[in-house]
């Protein structure tokens, strides 16, 4: 019985170690990059806007409160995010998408944001990175 029972351990102990390197291997796979996320709104009317998307852990579940920049005119945060992740606004207590950013849908036919970056070539400099939507890359 114990001797089974230690082969049922020594298996699980492999496959736990072969999923987190899948894991891991995937993660650094993407490119990551650290950005600023804005949501245009009138701070009068939406009190508190917060982000949230599939690039936290637990996905969807962490609330990322957003400040209002009187500079930039909108609510504010930086986040750390791969290219291809997915997101919405959290506006009082309704989840809406900004028009500024792309879309994508799920198979359940709701609408979220999406982050992309597309690279373009400007005046010689090859490794120039410009953004869908109004989002700045701060640093790779």
């Amino acid at each position: 019985m114990r001797k089974a029972a230690k082969q049922i351990l020594k298996a699980t102990h492999t496959i736990i170690n072969a999923l987190s390197h899948k894991r891991f291997k995937k993660l650094f796979a993407q490119q990551t990059y650290i950005a600023d996320i804005y949501y245009e709104a009138d701070p009068d009317i939406a009190k508190e806007v917060y982000l949230v998307g599939n690039f936290s852990y637990p996905e969807w579940e962490v609330q990322i409160p957003m400040k209002y920049s009187f500079f930039h005119r909108a609510f504010r945060t930086t986040v750390k995010i791969s290219e291809g992740s997915q997101f919405k606004f959290l506006v009082g207590d309704t989840f809406v998408c900004c028009p500024t950013y792309p879309f994508a849908y799920t198979r359940e036919k709701f609408a979220n944001n999406v982050f992309e970056t597309s690279r373009s070539c400007s005046r010689g400099n090859a490794d120039s990175l410009q953004l869908t939507g109004i989002a700045s890359i701060l640093s790779k």
